[in-house]
């Protein structure tokens, strides 16, 4: 896999967050070709494929119009049934394998300028119950 080298720009008040380019998104081996259109666009680069990293947080946040892209593709490849909790807006399964909750489910991939960052199931799920994982956001 090795190191990628990737254009980015310093941002936030204390300069804890950085600035990428996000060119799409992948589950599994399917490219999904998002749609950026309703994403915020950041003042460093101008262009609503920005992505900030914040080296003090331990979650990415996807705007709700792009979560809702990935989630559907996410969606699609499990071959459990999906549910959203009530009140929540996220994407729950249930788990069928309790020796190892993550199996079945897809890595994600953050397709980035000269730069791919890809992400397992135990960094994109998490558990809330001991049978039912959620697509985190």
């Amino acid at each position: 896999e090795g190191v990628q080298e990737m254009p980015m720009a310093p941002g936030g008040p204390q300069g804890t967050c950085y600035v990428l380019n996000l060119i799409d998104i992948s589950i599994g081996n399917n490219r999904l070709n998002i749609q950026f259109g309703g994403a915020q666009m950041t003042a460093l680069l101008g262009d609503a494929r920005s992505i900030i990293i914040d080296s003090g947080t331990t979650l990415t946040y996807l705007a709700k119009d792009v979560y809702d892209q990935v989630a559907n593709a996410v969606a699609n490849v499990i071959n459990h049934e999906c549910f959203y909790p009530a009140k929540q807006d996220y994407l729950c399964h249930h788990v069928e394998n309790k020796g190892d909750p993550y199996e079945g489910l897809p890595e994600m991939t953050f397709h980035f300028t000269n730069a791919d960052w890809k992400l397992p199931p135990s960094n994109i799920f998490r558990m809330v119950e001991s049978v039912i994982a959620c697509f985190s956001h």
